[in-house]
């Protein structure tokens, strides 16, 4: 059973999603993100973090990521319906909402988001902090990445705050981090690639008749590229795995993260 998307109280479900913790004691920097740093909920909760849902929108209707919307929702209706599915950025009326929750308890911000190339988001935590009194003190990052990767860079942010290590270290550390991050993800098909346009259809249907897998990655500065292509589902399964394996060999201390889309095995 897939759950039934409803719009009722989105308010009070947005106001639990971004309640701040009440820590016993007092911490100097809050950490705010986005939705698509894909990190479990257990974790988002353990380390405090505060996350700014992207939009999603179906059809003629829109829905809050993981506030109105969760994945096997969204998968359900990936599957069962023909309605143009896009994502769009935050306004920045929702970073800033954010933003006084947690300048109310925090001295200071730090903000990491998706890869600027990639989405408008950063553009509306940007404005958003332009438009508060406390600006100088919400320090924006772009990660130059997405979805898992981001998510690590997330977690490490959060340790590094819990270490008690000063602020421009975290954001010096920080942007190391982000040039020394790799996100690999496989396509097990294009109709979805298609649907949304970010596929020419010809192109698109000669993959499919090839039973063509792609693996995409995001580059240093940000722009999503093809890094490999493969025939068969478990040959791209494998490539994957041989890319991940190879760029953690050539990095200290790697950490890694897997995500899925409705696929947990």
């Amino acid at each position: 059973e897939f759950g039934t998307i409803v719009r009722t109280k989105v308010d009070d479900m947005y106001q639990q999603h971004t309640k701040i913790k009440r820590d016993t004691q007092t911490k100097s920097i809050g950490l705010v993100t986005d939705s698509t740093c894909d990190l479990p909920s257990e974790m988002i909760k353990k380390y405090n973090i505060q996350v700014v849902p992207i939009v999603i929108q179906v059809g003629e209707e829109s829905y809050l990521d993981q506030v109105e919307i969760k994945p096997k929702d969204f998968c359900h209706l990936l599957q069962t319906s023909n309605k143009k599915m896009l994502t769009s950025q935050p306004t920045p009326a929702s970073f800033k909402e954010v933003y006084d929750k947690v300048i109310a308890k925090y001295e200071s911000i730090i903000s990491l988001h998706i890869s600027e190339k990639l989405s408008g988001t950063i553009q509306g935590a940007r404005v958003a902090a332009k438009s508060t009194k406390y600006s100088d003190k919400i320090h924006i990052i772009d990660s130059k990445t997405s979805s898992a990767a981001l998510g690590l860079l997330v977690v490490k942010a959060a340790q590094l705050i819990q270490k008690g290590l000063g602020l421009e270290e975290i954001i010096d550390r920080l942007k190391i981090a982000a040039d020394n991050v790799k996100i690999f993800i496989s396509i097990p098909t294009l109709k979805y690639l298609m649907r949304s346009g970010r596929l020419n259809k010809t192109k698109g249907f000669l993959g499919t008749l090839l039973n063509l897998k792609p693996i995409i990655t995001v580059n240093s500065d940000g722009y999503m590229l093809e890094a490999a292509k493969v025939i068969g589902q478990k040959r791209v399964v494998h490539k994957t795995l041989d890319l991940a394996i190879k760029f953690a060999k050539s990095v200290k201390n790697p950490r890694f993260g897997i995500t899925h889309v409705a696929a947990p095995k």
